[in-house]
C-alpha cells in the first residue's frame, strides 16, 4: 500500500507501508532527500540520499546505515566509489578528485558522515 505521511519532524514520505511501518520502496524528504528500499522504517537495501550541501550517496544500506557497495559524491565534484562498513569507507576504493586523479587505496580509513 502506498501512502503519503508528513511527521512531526517535518520530514515527508511518500512510499509503501506495511503493518504501519515504511516497508518497501519509498521517498522521504526533510532538508535532504532519500529515496530507495526500507525495511522497518530503516534505510535497508539500494537508496540514494542526497543532503542540502549537495553530497550524493548512491548505493547499498543495512539497518539504517551505508554498508556494501556505494558510490559517495562530493559537492565539489570528487566522487568515491567503493566499500562501507559501519556507515564508513572501508576495502577496496576508488576517489576520483575534481581534478580528475585517481586515487586507490585498499586498506580502511575512518571517515565519518553525519546522516540526517
Amino acid at each position: 500500500m502506498t501512502k503519503k505521511s508528513v511527521h512531526h519532524s517535518k520530514e515527508e514520505y511518500i512510499g509503501e507501508l506495511s503493518d504501519g511501518m515504511r516497508n518497501g520502496l519509498g521517498c522521504i524528504e526533510w532538508a535532504g532527500r532519500y529515496y530507495g528500499d526500507r525495511k522497518d522504517n530503516m534505510r535497508h537495501g539500494q537508496g540514494a540520499l542526497s543532503m542540502p550541501d549537495g553530497t550524493v550517496y548512491k548505493g547499498q544500506w543495512r539497518d539504517d546505515i551505508r554498508e556494501g557497495k556505494g558510490t559517495l559524491m562530493y559537492p565539489n565534484g570528487s566522487v568515491y566509489e567503493g566499500g562501507w562498513w559501519d556507515n564508513r569507507k572501508h576495502g577496496q576504493r576508488k576517489l576520483t578528485l575534481k581534478s580528475g586523479s585517481k586515487n586507490k587505496r585498499q586498506t580502511p580509513i575512518n571517515c565519518y558522515f553525519r546522516v540526517g
